[in-house]
């Protein structure tokens, strides 16, 4: 949920920088981002969720070879 939260922002901001442009050929009178522009955008995303993605990927793996009992360790932790 939080990625979508991320995402949304990061499109509000952009779509939001593009408002105020004006374009007589377009109904809402206003300029679309271009494709550099979005796909910047995309990495700044990108680079803003990726340490959080690897945290819940992380947990995620601890958490399965404790429940698959991988180790003594692990074993010895599930019970």
């Amino acid at each position: 949920m939080e990625s979508v939260v991320v995402l949304c922002n990061h499109l509000h901001r952009t779509l939001s920088a593009h408002h105020h442009f004006q374009n007589p050929n377009n109904p809402n009178n206003t300029i679309r981002p271009s494709k550099p522009t979005l796909e910047a955008m995309c990495a700044a995303y990108q680079a803003e969720r990726a340490p959080r993605m690897r945290q819940i990927m992380a947990f995620s793996s601890l958490l399965t070879k404790l429940q698959a009992w991988d180790s003594l360790l692990l074993r010895f932790l599930a019970t």
